[in-house]
């Protein structure tokens, strides 16, 4: 058994849900990560986990940034920006910490498979990432278990932001590797 007829589907449902992403969204939201004065990721399970590899990135790219909810992270001002990704747009905890980041003057960018959502109405910018997702009308179009296109493309999305900003500020990968973990 060869699993290559899985990774063809894999890539397949991947390219064909990324190439939906409105490319006026993505833009919009590589300008206002380029300008926050600090950046805050929310998300919970999987799309918590996409976050977290999204702040590491930037982190490594120097920028200040942050995971809501850690008990290190500082409170959120005006003009910070919020990424919070939640494939239903309906997480409880992911909406708490965008609706309340959007009350202090926050811009939040959501990164959700329901532009119709929660987490969509309290968002400065909605970043549509159009695949199945419980709930959503889409739903049967992925043959992959439960989220896991939505995640998929979610992590991508974020790492073609960085790559944007990585050339953006002419950041060489010898840059990078210095601010990378080294208490291993």
């Amino acid at each position: 058994m060869t699993s290559r007829p899985s990774f063809d589907l894999i890539t397949a449902e991947l390219n064909a849900t990324l190439a939906l992403v409105p490319d006026a969204a993505v833009s919009a939201a590589i300008d206002l990560l380029r300008a926050a004065p600090r950046v805050f990721v929310a998300g919970e399970g999987r799309s918590g986990m996409v976050m977290r590899m999204l702040a590491v990135r930037l982190m490594h790219l120097d920028l200040p940034v942050f995971v809501a909810g850690e008990t290190i992270t500082p409170g959120v001002a005006a003009g910070d920006v919020l990424v919070a990704c939640s494939g239903s747009g309906a997480t409880a905890v992911t909406c708490l910490f965008a609706e309340s980041a959007a009350k202090i003057g926050a811009r939040v960018v959501a990164l959700t498979a329901r532009a119709d959502s929660r987490l969509a109405t309290c968002a400065s910018l909605v970043v549509d990432i159009p695949a199945p997702h419980k709930g959503n009308a889409r739903e049967a179009g992925s043959r992959q278990y439960g989220a896991s296109l939505f995640e998929q493309a979610a992590l991508i999305l974020c790492d073609a932001m960085v790559l944007e900003l990585q050339q953006a500020r002419g950041a060489s990968h010898d840059e990078l590797w210095r601010r990378h973990a080294n208490l291993e």
